[in-house]
């Protein structure tokens, strides 16, 4: 009785002179190949037996199966695919002289998952090659039988890191029925090993792992301490708690880091333990529990957290009001408001903040006497902690703090202005009269912000300011606005003795989007410096009707190639069959490439409309 193959390969084979074609070889072992179907067979019908494709696979093809590794590499995938029946030859193959077929046969053993290869993988761990060493790793895991577990465990000693990965993948992979052997293994002497393993106990999430673990936070290597508290954050069990709050003392920066993560993960059940840990004699304990309060954000904490505030040492204080903001109880309010008077300005700072993101209205006098503190940094925290919560009664000292001496807490106060909005409007428009030209200045971008009407007569009297910065920003606050009854003020904006508030009056009325104004950015056309004539021909082609194509016209003889383009975009968009002659006379002498892709988008929108009326 014939033996069924173990799997079919196609090959591809010379045939007569030059000629080459496909042949399916039917595989009964390492080497041994039967010729399974060749196109000759068809071509040829009985001489086909005769065929040079034949005579190669018998005679040439063992010799060069020994000496071409890439050809018995073929041979492994295929073999990959057949199944348990594979497995023999296969544990054979890793035995091969080219280290790409040893892997590939460790590749394909794990695919096909059968424990009769583990025992040939576990000595394929001590390859000469550690790509081989690797995949062996991997296929043990993908098999999962437990008793790989030594081997896989001295792997962690393997000079080579991808080897070391794989090993710790797999065992990952082998679970739960490894934990026993992974927490007696956790005291090898070798720390490569031991690092490795904390790693895997906390990726398994077993609870049996849990003693050995927190023993590793007692390890002589701070890499091990350190993997150890990310293991049991990971395992999230109580018993965790007190030995992760004691390595809050550790000496080394990343095992405090690593424990205080652990014990966020862990959550509310940590949250009792890490109060009372403010008894704690040691600064770095009590502060990096505030830190984990904060982070978990259970409100039974708040009490703890606003005792603390009264801490011997400043960092602990500023990390207990920095765990109040986060937890936005509101009960903490008159303990930050107190604690607005530290004598640590950090911890003032922190308080405002907290102060602001709970968005309790109690805290706004307190708040505006922060606003006069010594330090800037507290000035401008107070100042946005009054913006967010946007009561009114903090506009005047908020209008104040507009004139301070440090920049941060000017800008931090005009932006709560505009925060509280409609109601500071009436504030900001007596800002507009004050003898501060800053202040002036600052309550017409904070108005623009708003964009209420009611600021329109002050800011159109802030047109006639007598400082330039002043009557830019009334300016530019009119078009935000965009209210038609500023139009004839911005009009008269447009005579202004500077050019740069010509320009922003011009860009303002564009906004409004006003046809009266028309006449007026015709004459901003001639105007002496460019940006204005720019800025004319933009709003032109936005409000402008048939009258302003003649001055279009004339303004793409411009001297500034920018004005020129602006005043080809706006002929474009008035669409006046008028400018065509013009338009195509200024494209034969355009030199600038951009003002010449204007013109041709200008002619093609009025050739458009021309032929969309000659169609009606």
């Amino acid at each position: 009785m014939e033996r069924e193959p173990l799997c079919e390969i196609e090959f591809e084979v010379p045939c007569g002179e030059q000629v080459g074609h496909p042949v399916r070889l039917a595989v009964y072992g390492w080497g041994e190949f039967k010729l399974a179907w060749t196109p000759c067979d068809e071509l040829l019908g009985v001489f086909g037996m005769m065929a040079s494709c034949r005579h190669w696979v018998r005679d040439v093809l063992p010799e060069k199966f020994a000496n071409n590794g890439k050809c018995r590499g073929q041979l492994v995938v295929a073999l990959g695919k057949a199944g348990a029946r594979a497995v023999p030859v296969l544990i054979g193959a890793l035995k091969d002289k080219d280290p790409d077929v040893r892997s590939a046969s460790a590749k394909a053993l794990g695919q096909i998952g059968d424990s009769q290869a583990v025992p040939a993988l576990i000595n394929a761990l001590k390859d000469g090659v550690w790509d081989v060493r690797r995949a062996s790793a991997e296929a043990l895991g993908k098999i999962g039988d437990p008793q790989a577990l030594p081997a896989l465990i001295d792997a962690l000693k393997d000079r080579d890191e991808d080897a070391r990965c794989a090993s710790a993948a797999a065992l990952v992979l082998i679970g739960t029925p490894a934990v026993p052997v992974l927490i007696d293994a956790l005291k090898d002497r070798d720390e490569n090993v031991r690092r490795a393993l904390a790693e895997v106990l906390g990726d398994i999430g077993d609870p049996r792992a849990v003693f050995a673990l927190i023993g590793g936070l007692r390890d002589a290597s701070k890499f091990v301490r350190s993997l150890s508290a990310n293991a049991l954050g990971k395992l999230s069990d109580a018993r965790a708690v007190a030995p992760l709050i004691a390595s809050l003392s550790d000496r080394n920066e990343s095992v405090r880091s690593a424990s205080a993560d652990a014990l966020v993960q862990i959550g509310a059940q940590a949250v009792p333990a890490l109060t009372d840990a403010f008894k704690d004699g040691n600064r770095r304990v009590r502060l990096r529990s505030a830190e984990v309060l904060g982070k978990i954000g259970d409100s039974q904490a708040v009490p703890a957290l606003m005792a603390a505030l009264k801490d011997s040492d400043p960092g602990v204080r500023v990390a207990s009001a920095d765990a109040l903001r986060k937890i936005g109880d509101s009960q903490a309010v008159p303990a930050l408001i107190a604690s607005l008077k530290d004598r640590a300005k950090a911890v003032r700072c922190a308080s405002a903040e907290a102060l602001g993101t709970m968005g309790d209205s109690q805290a706004v006098p307190a708040l505006m006497d922060g606003l006069k503190d010594s330090d800037s940094g507290v000035r401008r925290a107070s100042a946005e902690a009054l913006g967010t919560i946007g009561d009114p009664q903090a506009v005047p000292a908020l209008m104040a703090a507009l004139k301070d001496s440090d920049q941060d807490v000017r800008r931090a106060s005009a932006e709560a202005l505009s925060k509280i909005g409609t109601l500071a409007v009436p504030a900001l428009m007596d800002g507009l009269k004050d003898s501060d030209w800053a202040l002036r200045r600052a309550s017409a971008v904070e108005l623009g912000k708003i964009g209420d009407a009611q600021a329109l007569p002050a800011l159109m009297e802030g047109l006639r300011d007598t400082v330039l910065y002043v009557r830019r920003a009334s300016a530019q606050a009119l078009g935000k606005i965009g209210a038609p009854q500023a139009v004839l003020a911005l009009i008269e904006g447009l005579k202004d003795s500077h050019k740069y508030v010509r320009f922003d009056s011009a860009l303002a009325l564009g906004k409004i989007g006003a046809p009266q104004a028309e006449l007026g950015l015709i004459e901003g056309l001639k105007d002496s410096h460019e940006i204005v004539r720019f800025a004319s021909a933009l709003v032109l082609g936005k409000i402008g009707g048939p009258q302003a194509t003649p001055p279009l016209m004339d303004a793409l003889r411009d001297s500034d190639c920018d004005v020129r383009r602006a005043s080809a975009e706006a002929l474009g968009k008035i669409r006046d069959p008028r400018a065509l002659p013009a338009l195509e006379q200024s494209l034969r002498n355009e030199k600038n490439d951009r003002v010449c892709k204007a013109i041709e988008r200008a002619i093609q929108e009025i050739e458009k409309r021309q032929s969309l009326r000659n169609c009606q």
